[in-house]
């Protein structure tokens, strides 16, 4: 009986040493996996960096402290020509470097509510926050378009960058305009640092992520 016993203990510690062994095998495995990441997502920030830097040089910051908390990034030429008076779409980043798509009309009141952009038989309609204002018998009318919407905005800009755009303005009245080519390169610009600063904050969450998992693997590689 006693030998029993004893082949009994000696089969429990093979078990618990064969599910350690498998869990020191899992954890190595997942602990190469995140210094796998965290290499591989620092080789490509160190690409994206300067790109991000170089196309940051484009633009100018602005905040005016009299009626905004918070300030923008916008393209120097963009910045540069008037929009007073002119139908046109203006692009920006926040400080989060989130993109903001501002179309301004200025003529008879429509009082648009939406956007919808042309080329090449496609289209892309998108809403956002108006406002509208008079002076001196004209109406000036803002369409603030923000987040993922502002961004679909640019990308399909981009999208085209060869072809004609057209800005098609509705709500109770209409208007349509083309993008000039000026105004199209801006926003392709901006399109482009944006998409740079979200694939770069997108890698820098995943080293962040990836070298805390490595850290508690590590430790518990250490106890086993």
């Amino acid at each position: 009986m006693a030998l029993c016993m004893l082949c009994g203990c000696s089969r429990g510690s093979s078990s618990i040493e064969r599910e350690r062994a498998t869990r020191r095998a899992q954890d190595s495995v997942r602990l190469a996996q995140c210094e796998q990441t965290v290499t591989y997502s620092d080789s490509v920030l160190q690409t994206l960096l300067p790109q991000a830097d170089s196309l940051l040089g484009l633009f100018v910051y602005r905040r005016d402290e009299r009626y905004e908390d918070r300030g923008h990034y916008v393209e120097k030429t963009m910045e540069r020509r008037s929009t007073v008076g002119r139908c046109c779409l203006y692009a920006c980043l926040d400080d989060d470097r989130r993109p903001v798509v501002i179309s301004r009309y200025a003529g008879a009141p429509i009082r648009h509510e939406y956007i919808t952009l042309e080329a090449e038989g496609n289209r892309l309609t998108l809403g956002g926050a108006a406002y509208r204002f008079e002076a001196d018998g004209t109406t000036y009318e803002t369409l603030t378009i923000t987040g993922d919407s502002a961004l679909a905005a640019l990308r399909m800009v981009d999208a085209y960058a060869g072809s004609a755009v057209t800005v098609r303005l509705t709500g109770r009245g209409k208007y349509a305009y083309s993008l000039d080519t000026t105004d199209k390169n801006c926003l392709i610009t901006t399109c482009r640092l944006c998409v740079l600063t979200s694939d770069i904050h997108r890698l820098e969450q995943q080293m962040q992520q990836a070298s805390k998992q490595a850290e508690i693997l590590q430790k518990r590689l250490q106890k086993q």
